[in-house]
């Protein structure tokens, strides 16, 4: 069970607190936020990027995006905490995506590099390479075979 599965959602009060003191540049908005929900972000997070260091500094980018973007926020259409956890996800595809970028060896076997060497997952590796989880396991198996001939 994951912590952002388990905790209690933050009234609309405190929500409304954090957010005005993040827009009036108060450093004590950052830190409720980071008390309020820096768990269930980091949580999420790490799920994602399978690295505590990793994790860490999309965090710390999160905090930053929503301290920058806060006029961003519409409380009518979605709640704070579904906000900032919409950046962090972004912030954490936004990482594993330059990671496949990243691949310098062009014979490398991407999917086999992100799910043995990177730690990525069988279902976020076919998220990123917008692919069913089927076919992302079937180019896995194609991948292994031909490194068993080789």
């Amino acid at each position: 069970m994951y912590i952002f599965e388990i905790m209690q959602p933050c009234n609309r009060n405190q929500d409304d607190k954090i957010v005005e003191l993040i827009r009036q540049n108060d450093r004590t908005g950052i830190t409720l936020l980071f008390d309020t929900y820096g768990g269930a972000i980091y949580g999420m997070i790490s799920r994602l990027v399978n690295h505590k260091t990793i994790a860490e500094k999309v965090l710390s980018d999160t905090l930053i995006r929503a301290c920058n973007q806060i006029v961003d926020f519409k409380p009518e259409h979605s709640s704070f905490f579904t906000w900032i956890m919409n950046i962090a996800r972004s912030l954490a595809k936004d990482h594993i995506f330059a990671n496949i970028k990243n691949v310098e060896d062009k014979n490398s076997k991407p999917i086999f590099d992100l799910i043995v060497n990177k730690g990525f997952s069988i279902d976020v590796v076919a998220e990123l390479l917008a692919i069913s989880k089927a076919a992302c396991a079937m180019k896995l198996r194609a991948e292994l075979m031909t490194i068993n001939t080789k």
